[in-house]
């Protein structure tokens, strides 16, 4: 390698030191789309996944201990480690050549990388899994706050066991005499096969397919169930049927109940979406590891080509990190309150959640079937049947997207 000589002056004497050279590898206006790109992400990810981690810490004890509440913010968390503890390196080493970071972040930041991406799509097939288990068996024993608190462990146990190698292997080495950070294994066969399976199959093929299967049982359940009412008379007819005959009062839930189906399809459109843009998102970037792991030979153009995909890939993997709140913020309206009372500055421990009637709250909660701020977490183990609801609480409900 040729090192440009650089002339440093102490004493009054001057002598030649040799100072390694470092190239852009974009012209100022791609790189500066680069940068603009990966700061967008950075800012929008920080702030968002904080955001969710304040709404559901912040809010109410039901909240706080609520089995999917617990896993979007285990979401969050890992989402937070890829925004700071990847996206600035990464964008560095695409920007500047040789690698310029040491060799501690050579081994740090792809080990990180890959813990916090494991963890990420460990949770949602944890998210999915508790979701079918509680529309499809709705009245066995729920999972339990400190149950999920074990699992959520073992995830990150498994993604850092599952990463273990990339510490090892990652490592400073010349190519073409050029520093890179590259991985070393002692034989190339060892690294394609862990890519292979640990990677591709483990973190990515294997929790869609789970993660499918359970969405497609629980539409199936959703559309296959009955219900009741579901006639000409709608939900007020009930409702003001109430207030006439109290031999009818055994109707009075048919509305809720309807309401629940139809948010039950509401929350499972956002999980579903959240899913699938996971999914999309990181496509591309396996696409191209996978192409460059496995390519027996390669031709200068479709290198070039590649060369010009990775950091585009590599942006839209981490994009997905600041995808999952706008998605809550969008798509739930449990989650665009907490937001908005968290931007507000008003708290939510004293929030209209922990003043509604039991059997209010018990409808509400289980209105968000894969996803919401409440999820299906309901604060009695107690059935439709013997909660009732006081006549103050029956005169001030509704029926519409919660109680109140």
């Amino acid at each position: 390698m040729d090192y440009p000589l650089v002339y440093i002056s102490a004493n009054g004497t001057d002598w030649p030191l040799p100072s390694p050279t470092y190239w852009y590898r974009y012209n100022v206006w791609v790189s500066g789309a680069l940068c603009t790109a990966y700061g967008l992400v950075f800012c929008a990810g920080l702030i968002g996944n904080l955001l969710v981690a304040v709404v559901v810490l912040r809010g109410s004890r039901t909240m706080r201990r609520c089995v999917t509440n617990l896993f979007l913010v285990n979401l969050a968390f890992a989402d937070l480690l890829v925004v700071l503890a990847c996206l600035p390196f990464t964008l560095v080493a695409h920007l500047i050549y040789p690698w310029v970071l040491g060799s501690i972040i050579c081994k740090l930041v792809p080990y990180l990388q890959g813990v916090s991406v494991s963890a990420s799509v460990y949770t949602l097939v944890a998210v999915a899994v508790e979701r079918y288990w509680s529309i499809s068996s709705p009245w066995k024993k729920r999972l339990s706050s400190r149950c999920c608190r074990v699992i959520i462990g073992l995830i990150w146990i498994g993604s850092a066991i599952i990463t273990l190698p990339w510490l090892v292997v990652f490592r400073q080495d010349y190519v073409s005499e050029t520093l890179v950070c590259t991985e070393i294994w002692p034989d190339p066969l060892m690294g394609d096969a862990y890519y292979a399976v640990a990677h591709l199959t483990l973190c990515y093929v294997l929790p869609l397919v789970i993660i499918a299967a359970c969405y497609a049982l629980i539409c199936k359940q959703i559309w296959m169930r009955q219900i009741p009412g579901s006639g000409e008379q709608g939900p007020n007819h009930h409702h003001r049927c109430h207030h006439y005959n109290n031999n009818r009062r055994r109707y009075n839930g048919v509305g809720g109940r309807l309401n629940l189906q139809r948010a039950k399809i509401r929350a499972l459109r956002m999980l579903g979406v959240v899913v699938a843009a996971f999914a999309l998102s990181w496509f591309p970037l396996y696409a191209t590891f996978t192409r460059l792991k496995f390519a027996k030979s390669m031709s200068e153009s479709e290198s070039e080509f590649w060369e010009m995909i990775m950091p585009v890939a590599q942006w839209l993997s981490s994009a997905n990190s600041c995808v999952n709140p706008l998605l809550y913020h969008f798509l739930d309206p449990r989650f665009r309150s907490g937001f908005r009372q968290v931007l507000c500055s008003d708290g939510l421990g004293d929030g209209h959640h922990e003043v509604r009637p039991q059997r209010a709250l018990h409808y509400v909660n289980a209105t968000a079937a894969t996803g919401g701020v409440q999820g299906f977490c309901s604060p009695l183990r107690s059935r439709f049947h013997n909660v009732q609801p006081s006549p103050q609480a029956t005169s001030q409900r509704r029926y519409g997207n919660e109680w109140v």
